[in-house]
């Protein structure tokens, strides 16, 4: 009997590629279809399979790379909903049988390609009907924040811990790229404003679960936006690379993008209960993702159902040898980013709050010993203010 892979980034730390994964997967349980099986990256693929699913995901990286490259095999194949990192050449696509990005940007970025490429969101906006309920421990209405170390400045963070302080409603942070180690530099942030660690989540069923019980989100990361998008939930995205501002104008959500999460202050208005005003544009991506859903079925059981199979491989592609250990470097050094970027975000907090404790014991010591001062009531309610506005 053929065999169909489906063939994703099933390796990185990261909620949306893990949503992508088990949207795919549980929709083809859900109908039945029982030969489409997800791919050991690291296993040989060409002797192993009849097909491929290949998606999504940032998948289409310029080729020379140990990882990407086993994304780029030619062949009869099916792309499904893929993005690109920048602009590529996708020759090896000319021979698949159905050719799907996520946005008119990446399918602008293909180079080499004379033929029809279909765009429709990334399937994870079917998530929604799929998600396992697995509750997190969180107040419900709170403002979900998402932040990681590409999302704003070190050197900004006492203004960051200021501004959590002031929001005028609970903050949960949300852990959602752990590739990057979000949840390092969210709890060196939470400790300073003296708000709740980290949420403690695992998967997107439990992440989209807080998403569905907050009264706002303000996320960092493409799939974050689309999980808050498709639940309705008011939010902001910070669009700290292209694919985020890319997914929101495609939309006409832009005036929902935050270029500087330092003026969320100035944004709440966008995240009140009642401007959720997208509900008709949603249901349009989940139809079009739907009916990518059905061609793709389609094509799976049409290539089940060959005799012998084998032809839908190109004749010569070499499949890169170890793609799981260069995976593992290039997450490696992502990682030890977001661990540095958490460890000068500490040392300026700290650094700031020695500072700021200087001065109030300075200020303790002249209104105890100065007596005009202390009768001085706007004085000490000044002082007190600024007090519980730097945490001394």
């Amino acid at each position: 009997m053929s065999r169909v892979g489906f063939l994703w980034d099933s390796l990185s730390a990261n909620t949306g590629d893990q949503a992508i994964g088990l949207t795919m997967l549980r929709l083809a349980r859900r109908a039945g279809l029982r030969g489409l099986d997800p791919v050991r990256i690291g296993e040989p693929l060409a002797g192993r399979y009849d097909m491929l699913v290949v998606g999504g995901g940032e998948l289409l990286h310029p080729p020379g790379h140990g990882f990407y490259d086993l994304f780029r095999v030619p062949g009869e194949h099916v792309l499904s909903t893929v993005g690109t990192s920048g602009v590529v050449d996708a020759s090896h696509l000319s021979s698949y049988r159905l050719v799907t990005v996520r946005s008119s940007a990446d399918r602008d970025n293909l180079r080499g390609l004379s033929r029809e490429v279909k765009v429709a969101p990334c399937l994870s906006v079917l998530f929604p009907g799929l998600a396992e309920d697995h509750p997190a421990a969180m107040e419900r209405d709170s403002i979900l924040v998402h932040l990681h170390a590409g999302a704003f400045l070190p050197s900004t963070a006492p203004t960051m811990v200021s501004m959590l302080r002031r929001l005028g409603r609970p903050v949960a942070l949300l852990p959602f790229t752990p590739y990057i180690r979000d949840a390092d530099i969210q709890a060196v942030l939470a400790a300073a404003a003296d708000i709740a660690p980290p949420l403690a989540v695992a998967g997107p069923d439990q992440v989209f679960a807080a998403m569905r019980r907050a009264g706002a989100v303000v996320v960092a990361s493409l799939h974050a936006a689309i999980f808050a998008y498709i639940a309705g939930v008011p939010f902001l995205a910070i669009p700290y690379v292209p694919k985020v501002r890319h997914f929101m104008a495609e939309r006409g959500l832009e005036h929902r993008l935050l270029p500087d999460v330092l003026r969320l202050p100035e944004r709440l208005h966008l995240l009140a209960a009642d401007g959720v005003d997208w509900q008709a544009t949603a249901a349009a991506d989940v139809a079009s993702a739907g009916a990518v859903v059905d061609e793709i079925f389609a094509l799976v059981e049409d290539a089940l159902a060959r005799s012998g199979g084998g032809r839908a491989w190109g004749a010569a592609w070499r499949e890169p040898a170890c793609p799981e250990r260069a995976h593992a470097e290039t997450m490696g050094r992502i990682a030890e980013f977001g661990r540095r970027q958490a460890q000068v975000t500490a040392d300026v907090l700290a650094g700031r709050h020695r500072l700021r404790r200087l001065i109030a014991t300075g200020i303790r010591t002249v209104v105890k010993h100065v007596p005009a001062i202390r009768r001085l009531g706007w004085a000490r309610a000044v002082w007190e203010r600024w007090l519980v506005t730097h945490g001394c």
